[in-house]
């Protein structure tokens, strides 16, 4: 994104923003005010140099897990309730910069104890940690494993949600639903660059999207279950998604995938609508010894395309809490789908010989190809532990190892490299308080 339309987008966003205040203000004047803040102050460094999650490196960063905001809650009735959330945070669609983001304004209605309506811009109930990712000192991890916090690249819709919880003997129930419209940027890395197609480095496609869902949750004294299914459908600001890439023969042995519509081919069929439904299970149960597991699973399916962003991700995680100490170990993995780790193997192997025409062009666009598949194929074990400094400040330290195998999106692999079959350790410290 260039500094012009970064600029644009900014008044843009802060005009309706200033909209937004100003039609509120009346209502808001007249109710009962609550003000609070939240912040993490995170490093992290890695011991290799490419980038790993678009900021780690060893030469260190402060943009990965960084991030400041303030929350207005104002209450009309004992029924009638506004939340306006705002932050600044490390850019999900540029690199290297911040943005302010207005994160929740919404109006929530409690006509029952029961049963709780709310409209505006709001945080859904994705997975354990999705609504409160933001504010540090509400979880133990110095963060929230990738691996799956990632399959939901976006947390808040403009729409409505609603939440219901009743009682059945000592188990409390809760169904929550949602549906919305919502905007994401995807990130690709291009370790190859087309002149003038593309160039290499970080790509952002603008992605709008609208999304539903359901979660059941049952709390029992200390232990939580849930279960979640969410449609997705989604559209790209820069035009249909590709659903397959056609191999081409050229003779017995050679040949390529059509990645780009100008090379020689059938054609590369497209959708104008990609649609996802994700399935989510969450756990926590209380153990002997303070002990605590928590774990959560999500599969990511495509409906209508044979290539894509389908993948299973989980993490399962083991923390006890001794005084003002949660030191915790935990295990995550994602993969995407057999079929397309098998095609992004065979794509990124292609090669054809320097003789038949348009070769340089052919033999770019496979890595090309390969890497806009978005294949993951990772696992992370992680060794941290958080301190409770204040009851609303806490002190994070986490070491992570993270191996890839067929391919990883979250590595950003050098130019003529491939992000398989490496290992990169990340350390992270940070400090998180509400204020």
């Amino acid at each position: 994104m260039t500094d012009s339309r970064f600029m644009n987008d900014f008044r843009r966003r802060g005009r309706t923003w200033l909209i937004a205040i100003a039609l509120m203000a009346p209502a808001i004047a007249s109710a009962e005010l609550e003000i609070a803040g939240f912040g993490t102050l995170g490093g992290a460094v890695s011991d290799q140099d490419l980038d790993y999650l678009g900021n780690i490196s060893q030469d260190g960063t402060l943009n990965q897990d960084s991030v400041i905001g303030f929350q207005l809650d104002g209450r009309f009735t004992p029924a009638w309730s506004l939340t306006i959330q705002a932050k600044a945070a490390p850019s999900d669609h540029r690199e290297n910069g911040w943005d302010p983001k207005l994160t929740w304004a919404f109006v929530s209605w409690r006509p029952t104890n029961d049963l709780l309506l709310r409209v505006g811009k709001l945080r859904v109930p994705l997975m354990f940690y999705s609504a409160n990712s933001d504010v540090g000192i509400t979880y133990p991890f110095a963060r929230l494993p990738v691996e799956v916090y990632s399959v939901f690249p976006v947390t808040d819709v403009v729409g409505a949600a609603f939440s219901w919880s009743w009682l059945s003997g000592e188990s409390d129930w809760t169904l929550e639903g949602y549906g919305g419209h919502t905007h994401t940027d995807w990130r690709f890395y291009l370790r190859d660059g087309i002149p003038p197609l593309s160039s290499a480095g970080p790509l952002y496609v603008g992605v709008d999207a609208d999304m539903a869902g359901l979660v059941l949750t049952l709390r029992r004294r200390e232990n939580a279950f849930a279960v979640g299914l969410h449609l997705v459908e989604a559209s790209a600001n820069s035009g249909p998604f590709p659903s397959d890439y056609p191999y081409v023969s050229i003779a017995p042995g050679v040949g390529y995938y059509q990645t780009l519509p100008n090379l020689p081919g059938p054609g590369i069929p497209t959708v104008d609508i990609l649609k996802v439904d994700v399935l989510t299970l969450s756990l926590q149960i209380a153990l002997p010894k303070d002990l605590k597991l928590i774990g959560e699973y999500a599969h990511r399916r495509m409906e209508n395309a044979t290539i894509g962003i389908e993948t299973h991700a989980a993490y399962l995680g083991l923390l006890r809490t001794i005084d003002k100490w949660t030191p915790y170990v935990y295990v995550a993995g994602i993969r995407s789908d057999d079929d397309l780790l098998d095609l992004y193997e065979s794509m990124n192997g292609t090669r054809v010989p320097d003789s038949v025409p348009f070769a340089s062009l052919i033999n770019a666009s496979q890595r090309l190809g390969a890497d806009q598949l978005l294949p993951y194929d990772q696992t992370t074990v992680a060794l941290g532990t958080s301190y409770q400094v204040t009851p609303s400040s806490t002190l994070k330290a986490e070491w992570a190892h993270t191996r890839s195998g067929v391919a990883s999106s979250f590595m950003d692999a050098p130019t003529d490299e491939d992000s398989g079959d490496r290992a990169v350790n990340v350390f992270s410290l940070s400090y998180n308080l509400t204020f």
